[in-house]
């Protein structure tokens, strides 16, 4: 079949180092749009980078896949597809794969998909449907749908037989199949070609035995299934056949060159080489709904016997023309394709109902059941056995398996890989079975995860011997205690007792907090009890009924004296209860809110009790004890009022302040010592949404040396990277639920090491990520790795390096060329005679350069300034009034200095001017010294200045200091604190000139 593409739109454009889309900055921007601008640095540095992925969302047999020939194994986990490589040792590697949020979805560009149905109204339309993804970069577009794109959920995913490419289905808002490279040099994040023909989602993609067909179908009110052709070289996609398929499909694979379909009472093989027997090649309507590169896909449905109400739940190939096919009721069949006469044959009967099923290492046909049940077969023995037609076929089982039941399996190699419906992950070793003995499944490991929603994690921030770094909690009461590496170290289940008092509320477990030994745990759960567990055994140790209602948190600080646990709970008190000798002993009880406390956390060592509520108040409460051993009461010493409910309460890397998350979609830090909230500003974005509620949020710092909020929202299951100022810095996403919690992860042998910080996100999917926080420098997608640069090529050669480059600012050419004047006018003083320095200096002014239009202030000339001085002065020294003296107008020829139109003297007469006293030219040289020295631009003014701005800022400081930061802050007092030095040397070198005026005075006399 030519499947070469004759126009550009029967082709997907591909995400590729030369495609138009990856250099379209108007896109692909995602700098912070802030007022405070990031250097280059910055923006390489900060960032957030997926690195770990715990759990797993495989609900189905479509979102799991395994590659025998590599030892591989995919799934999916929120919106990442994980690739897992199982070693000859046992280890398992991972790898993750995630389209770039930053890359926008692409849409190929094809006609309307041509139905097998010549009624469908898509045919009646010449013209491709329009691109509503353009609509958004319009000025009225709705600016929204960008971030809605980026919350997609991956659900199928398949590998290709040749090991080169991942293919990953999504649902959700504008659903796409991804094609990533699975080359070890290949981007995780970029994938190789995106596909968007679908609408509502994607339910199953596979690839063909040769790799060179990709089949996707769409889920139930999607209604199509499309054929693609890939591209051995660069994975690009050709649409090659397509038809609509509407059936409720549980399992797709291919079979040779059929693709076989099962689901519900039916089984159907799709032939993307045939051409439909209702549609003739020759004929009017075959032509217009024939093309080479785009035709119907045919099917042909099985004829199923006695299996008629049957659903089929797997598919099994095994060869070109033969696949095992299983049913819901135990049935197991072989569906034979020979010489294209589809047959389906009932070979054997199992007592569960199949859930999955795949051929195995020798020759084995491995199948899982929804009850935990696991069969080996023979495929030999399956060929030569059948089932007599008259035998009724088998019962789905309807009563509740005791254990978790199995939703995927697949074959790695010579292990056996199962997923079962709690999230949990196994690698076996499953032996043939004998007729009169079990098979032999031997768990050779196992990848624990949650199997219900994950409400929090907390850090381990002290060493332990156990190395555990952080735990985590989901509702049903499971706990689970990781180390550094994310292994489960531990795992306790705390049971949830359901009372039927309590109005048929569901108990879940809250929050935990565990021992800086990590040898007990604290947990709280929704009916109010708190439960001390035992991490070793499990088991309970004290439990109390300390609230009426949920408890939302719980702080815990240990001395050498005494443990002290703090509970909140939504029944508005805060207990205070001691840990001695094994059991909880209640010490007091605070009950100074209004609402619902939402928070609650130790400061100061144990000095300080912080708590938040919903009643908009922040309470701050001081220790008091008798003596040093007894544990402290904690008593009211400030109240706080917000302007909104907070919803996180943690503590900062400065001290006496706290960051508060409000229901105002507000970030606040705020000061416990004075009440004050030092810097507030909005949890909004670069793409123009609204801003968001955060749910959760830590202080870090970082490497640029100004820390960073590191913060999680529900609302957009987004996790974002804020400075103090409010400049978004990074912005990701990776679960598909809303993210519940975070929390920040410190190396227990270098706590200080940036590098090694790292964050957790737990979200309502059960999944658990891990972020760096310092990403790798990206790479360029223009440059290939395989292609080294022209220096590397030729070092040593002078033209072969990086041209030299050391460009000036305008502000720095300036400061050069005023400092360039100085230094000439001055040197022109210094060679030049006594007299004309004299009138130079004191007749030439250097001229400023005009600021504004406004014409320039003219100045009074000197002899005009000087005659009102002695004006004035014999106006005082004489009682009577001084007839003014006339004022001639001076010539435009002459020079105002010399002034020989004013004043006509005869020789030998002395002017006015020249003719005062010693005495007046001493008092008018002091005049004009005191002048320069206390005038307005003196010292002494700008001290006086100074002095004033610095009270009437202390004043305000006082006040509200809404926007003030604390790098700010610093700022302010290392320039105080210079400032303060420099006025004491300056006091210092005048007391000791006083004391030697003194002297010398004492001396003379």
């Amino acid at each position: 079949m030519n499947t070469t593409p004759r126009g550009p739109r029967h082709t997907t454009p591909q995400i590729a180092a030369n495609s138009p889309f990856a250099r379209n900055n108007a896109t692909t921007s995602t700098g912070p749009r802030s007022p405070i601008k990031l250097g280059t640095r910055d923006r390489q540095e900060l960032g957030l980078s997926l690195k770990r992925v715990i759990g797993t969302t495989c609900q189905s047999v479509f979102c799991f896949d395994h590659l025998a020939s590599t030892r591989s194994f995919a799934y999916t986990a929120g919106a990442a597809a994980v690739v897992a490589s199982v070693g000859h040792d046992g280890k398992i590697s991972q790898r993750f794969f995630r389209a770039n949020p930053a890359q926008p979805s692409q849409r190929s560009h094809f006609q309307p998909i041509v139905s097998a149905s010549p009624a469908d109204p898509r045919l009646r339309s010449p013209l491709p449907p329009p691109d509503r993804s353009e609509w958004n970069d319009s000025p009225t577009g709705n600016k929204n749908g960008a971030v809605r794109e980026r919350v997609k959920a991956a659900t199928a995913v398949s590998f290709s037989p040749n090991g080169r490419f991942l293919a990953v289905g999504e649902t959700g808002y504008k659903p796409r199949v991804l094609v990533f490279s699975l080359a070890d040099k290949s981007f995780a994040d970029l994938p190789v070609a995106s596909i968007s023909e679908h609408t509502f989602g994607v339910q199953s993609v596979s690839f063909a035995p040769d790799s060179k067909y990709l089949a996707s179908l769409g889920t139930v009110n999607d209604g199509f299934l499309y054929v693609w052709s890939i591209d051995e070289r660069g994975g690009s996609p050709t649409l090659i056949a397509s038809n609509k398929c509407t059936t409720s499909v549980r399992h797709m694979g291919w079979m040779g060159c059929s693709l076989v379909t099962v689901g519900l009472r039916f089984i159907k093989v799709w032939r993307p080489n045939d051409l439909p027997a209702s549609v003739n090649e020759n004929s009017e309507r075959g032509y217009g709904l024939y093309n080479r590169q785009h035709k119907p896909l045919a099917g042909r449905n099985t004829l199923l016997g006695d299996l008629l109400d049957a659903t089929f739940t797997c598919v099994a190939p095994f060869s070109e023309t033969k696949a095992v096919i299983c049913t819901d009721g135990g049935d197991v069949c072989i569906l034979d394709d020979d010489e294209k006469n589809q047959r389906l044959i009932r070979v054997t009967n199992v007592d569960f109902s199949i859930t999955a099923a795949c051929i195995g290492p020798d020759s084995q046909v491995i199948i899982t059941g929804l009850d935990g049940s696991i069969e080996v077969f023979d495929l030999d023995e399956l060929n030569r056995s059948f089932v007599l037609p008259n035998t009724p076929a088998g019962s789905k089982n309807l009563t509740r398996p005791s254990t978790p039941g199995y939703v995927a399996v697949g074959s790695v190699g010579d292990a056996v890989v199962t997923v079962d419906n709690s999230h949990g992950i196994q690698l076996r070793h499953i032996a043939p079975k004998s007729r009169d003995e079990e098979s032999d499944q031997a768990v050779i490991q196992k990848l624990p995860a949650h199997s219900d929603a994950v409400l929090g994690v907390r850090a381990i921030t002290a060493p332990n011997e156990q190395d555990i770094a952080f735990i985590s909690w989901s509702a049903n009461g499971t706990v689970i205690f990781w180390s550094s590496e994310c292994e489960a170290k531990a795992m306790v289940f705390i049971p949830m007792d359901q009372h039927v008092d309590m109005y048929n509320v569901v108990n879940e477990l809250k929050t935990v907090v565990a021992f800086s030994d990590v040898s007990h745990a604290v947990s709280g759960d929704k009916y109010g009890v708190l439960r001390v567990s035992n991490v070793d055994t499990g088991e309970d140790v004290s439990r109390v009924r300390a609230h009426a209602g949920e408890v939302t948190d719980i702080a815990m600080h240990e001395s050498v004296a005494y443990t002290l646990i703090a509970s909140s709970s939504r029944d508005r008190t805060i207990q205070l209860l001691t840990w001695n000798s094994g059991r909880l002993d209640l010490l007091q009880t605070l009950d100074e809110h209004a609402g619902s406390v939402t928070s609650v956390m130790f400061a100061k060592n144990g000095e300080q009790l912080l708590s938040c509520s919903a009643d908009r108040t922040v309470v701050v409460r001081g220790a008091a004890r008798q003596h040093d051993q007894a544990p402290p009461l904690f008593v009211i010493t400030r109240t706080i009022t917000l302007k909104s409910s907070p919803t996180c309460l943690r503590m900062s890397l400065f001290e006496d302040t706290v960051l508060i998350s409000a229901t105002d979609r507000t970030i606040q830090l705020v000061g416990t010592r004075y009440g004050r909230v030092i810097s507030c500003f909005k949890a909004s974005d670069t793409d123009g949404g609204d801003a968001v509620i955060m749910s959760s949020l830590v202080h870090l710092p970082s490497t640029t040396g100004s820390p960073i909020i590191a913060a999680v929202a529900s609302s957009d299951k987004s996790v974002r990277m804020y400075s103090e100022d409010g400049a978004l810095l990074a912005r990701d996403w990776g679960h598909t639920e809303g993210v519940t919690d975070i929390a920040l992860l410190k190396s227990h042998t270098a706590p200080d090491d940036l590098a090694a910080m790292k964050l957790v996100t737990v979200a309502a999917d059960g999944t658990i990520f891990i972020w760096a926080t310092v990403p790798e420098r990206p790479r360029s997608r223009d440059s290939s790795d395989a292609a080294p640069s022209f220096a590397s090529m030729a070092p040593g050669i002078v033209s072969a390096e990086q041209p030299l480059r050391k460009v000036i600012s305008h502000s720095e050419l300036a400061r050069f060329q005023r400092a360039k004047f100085s230094e000439t006018e001055s040197t022109e003083l210094l060679s030049a005679s006594p007299s004309t320095r004299e009138t130079t200096t004191g007749g030439l002014k250097k001229k400023p350069s005009r600021l504004s239009i406004r014409p320039p202030r003219l100045e009074p000339s000197p002899l005009g300034t000087l005659r009102n001085g002695l004006t004035a002065k014999s106006r005082q020294r004489s009682p009577s009034p001084t007839p003014p003296s006339p004022r001639l107008p001076p010539s435009p020829r002459t020079h105002p200095r010399s002034a020989p139109g004013r004043h006509r003297l005869s020789v030998g007469a002395v002017p006015p001017i020249l003719a005062t006293s010693s005495t007046e030219k001493t008092t008018t040289k002091d005049s004009k010294t005191e002048t320069t020295t206390t005038g307005f631009g003196s010292i002494a003014a700008s001290t006086e200045q100074l002095s004033r701005m610095l009270r009437a800022y202390r004043q305000k400081l006082d006040g509200n200091c809404t926007g003030l930061t604390g790098e700010r802050l610093r700022e302010l007092e290392k320039e105080l604190d210079a400032t303060v030095q420099i006025v004491q040397q300056n006091l210092a070198g005048k007391d000791r000139k006083g004391s030697q005026d003194t002297s010398a005075a004492e001396d003379s006399d």
